[in-house]
């Protein structure tokens, strides 16, 4: 159940800071972002057949950003242990119910 709750809390973080991303260049911290693409990536791979709108809505939240923004945000030790550990928590839910939370995220 936690880890279930941990995902779901994830998700409609994402959701949250993808308003704040669209704003402005980028504008959230790396950690958000790590967290974000980590998810979007987890997503990606539980629910293939999606894995189009998965990277189409990850390109959203970093449309105004530019190229060396993100490589330096992407090389950042805080991106990379975000994007880690959200990877390894959501390694821990069952497939189908992170298939389902994925496809919930997309509003399926």
């Amino acid at each position: 159940m936690k880890i279930r709750a941990t995902f779901c809390l994830t998700v409609l973080t994402a959701l949250a800071l993808a308003s704040l991303a669209m704003a402005n260049k980028l504008t959230m911290p790396p950690q958000s972002l790590g967290q974000i693409e980590g998810t979007l990536k987890f997503c990606s791979d539980v629910n293939p057949k999606a894995e189009a709108q998965y990277k189409e809505f990850g390109k959203m939240l970093v449309k105004e950003a530019t190229e060396e923004e993100l490589k330096k945000v992407r090389t950042s030790s805080e991106y990379k242990e975000a994007y880690d550990s959200i990877t390894e928590q959501l390694g821990k839910v069952p497939k189908n119910k992170a298939a389902e939370s994925c496809t919930a995220f997309l509003g399926k």
